[in-house]
């Protein structure tokens, strides 16, 4: 039978780059997998990792393939250390097989050749979610649409959309006008709307008990630095020491299962719709000793999330919902 692929949880960034690797030598490593073709190629994430002293980038496949290691092959000839882990190992072929077959000769029947074949040619595995991001003419303070389009192993790829700073009524007029257009997965024609980017996710948390992330920096992606939209079963999210620049979101949660998100000691600057957004009755936040800046919104509570403060975060110059505070001890 054919393995089982389970879903992309993403680019992982949640492995800390070593000080003794300079971050440009080590992104520059990680731009070169990224300028491949990552979903022809099967990848599964791609992080930048210091081994041996040496500056690389770790990488995931599902399948050990030719062209695989040729891709390979050209950026470590480009002078990057590349490791590599497959989800699935190859299992080379062996003559013992031939033991467990058996010639029968039965009155009636005309034997045939033995014939062999290869069991279960590769599944296309569904690459990363990709985020296509739109923001209004005059400002984001005006209106943002956001695109997360998520490959599937059969059929069409997931379309999940959000948005900030704007009416439903608006945000589903626009989602009515988008449609598939050349050069980009998807194209908004309106006038009132500019596009801002298209790129990965940062981290998606699609299925998991417990998620911890420390000591990274998560910048410059178009969508959310990380997106936990959970399915199955609650996911408990720590956040400790951790920098986010750039991105539209910081972190955006959003599960329909339920979700409970620890935000520790970190960092939120130019996160431009809102440093921490929290969607659901079902979905928890809680912050301890956090600095954010230029954000329009520093924390965004909807659908009845609740937000707790231990009344040691610096919020400054963005406007914030309110949150709990609970005192220290």
């Amino acid at each position: 039978a054919q393995p089982t692929v389970p879903a992309v949880t993403g680019v992982s960034t949640s492995t800390p780059i070593d000080q003794s690797c300079p971050d440009a030598s080590a992104q520059a490593a990680a731009d070169a997998i990224t300028a491949l073709d990552v979903t022809a190629l099967h990848l599964t994430e791609w992080y930048p990792q210091v081994r041996e002293g040496v500056c690389g980038v770790h990488v995931g496949a599902w399948f050990d393939t030719q062209e695989l290691r040729d891709a390979l092959d050209r950026v470590r000839a480009a002078g990057h250390d590349v490791q590599v882990q497959y989800v699935f190992n190859p299992v080379p072929p062996s003559d013992d097989l031939d033991l467990n077959w058996f010639v029968l000769d039965l009155p009636g029947f005309t034997s045939q050749p033995d014939r062999k074949e290869v069991c279960c040619p590769p599944l296309p595995a569904p690459g990363p979610a990709t985020t296509i991001a739109w923001g209004d003419v005059n400002g984001l303070d005006q209106g943002v649409l956001m695109l997360t389009a998520t490959p599937m192993v059969e059929g069409e790829p997931q379309l999940d959309y959000s948005w900030a700073a704007m009416t439903d009524e608006r945000a589903g007029q626009l989602i009515s006008e988008v449609v598939p257009g050349s050069g980009l997965p998807y194209v908004l024609p309106s006038q009132s709307m500019r596009f801002l980017g298209t790129g990965l996710a940062g981290i998606s948390i699609l299925q998991a008990r417990q998620v911890i992330v420390r000591n990274s920096a998560i910048r410059n992606f178009p969508g959310e630095g990380i997106r936990l939209n959970n399915t199955g079963s609650a996911t408990r999210l720590v956040v400790e020491n951790v920098q986010f620049h750039n991105n539209l979101y910081g972190i955006r949660s959003f599960s329909a299962v339920g979700s409970k998100t620890a935000v520790n000691n970190s960092l939120f600057v130019g996160n431009a719709t809102a440093a921490i957004s929290v969607n659901g009755a079902f979905n928890g936040l809680q912050l301890n000793g956090n600095t954010i800046y230029y954000s329009t919104k520093g924390v965004e509570l909807q659908g009845g999330a609740v937000g707790q403060s231990f009344g040691n975060n610096a919020i400054g110059t963005v406007s914030s919902d309110p949150l709990t505070i609970t005192p220290l001890g």
